[in-house]
């Protein structure tokens, strides 16, 4: 049996295994007000890398395959906690010029064509920060560890796992 992940209500409830799993997307990016607003030398880039720079958007909206999660260590770093969920989620996005300080300027100007790259690296997990990049931050820590362990047991059946984005 495949498992269709729904992520509904604005982007703030998963409904997986029979359970609804708090979560956010939360994007600091130039459209941003007050903490939401992303700093001009807060670059991001891009996945794969090296990757282009651009602000960060929201877990786009389709369906995506769910890949195997994968248990985080400690030398993982303290942005991703306990595991990160990868999906097939990517999305076009708008490059912007960086300055020579590593600060982002304005959009392309207007006599330049503006360049659209795909962004990937979507997934799901927890984190430290309330805000991601564009991932789907889970609230809890045991509701993450349950939708991880349901999705290996799925996969280990030979089934699949996918997410479904809804506006």
């Amino acid at each position: 049996m495949n498992e269709i992940i729904v992520l509904k209500n604005g982007r703030t409830l998963l409904s997986a295994f029979g359970r609804e799993i708090k979560c956010s997307c939360l994007v600091r990016n130039e459209l941003g007000t007050g903490n939401m607003a992303r700093l001009p030398n807060q670059v991001v880039h891009t996945e794969p890398t090296p990757g282009y720079p651009y602000q960060p958007r929201p877990f786009p909206i389709s369906t995506w395959d769910i890949g195997k999660p994968v248990r985080m260590t400690a030398d993982s770093g303290a942005y991703i906690r306990l595991w990160w969920i990868p999906t097939t989620a990517h999305q076009e996005v708008r490059v912007w010029n960086v300055e020579e300080h590593e600060s982002y300027s304005v959009y392309n100007g207007p006599s330049e064509p503006a360049l659209y790259v795909q962004d990937s690296g979507y997934g799901i997990h927890c984190s430290g920060s309330p805000t991601t990049l564009g991932c789907l931050r889970i609230s809890q820590d045991g509701d993450l560890e349950f939708l991880a362990v349901s999705i290996i047991d799925l996969q280990a059946k030979g089934d699949t796992a996918q997410i479904e984005v809804i506006a």
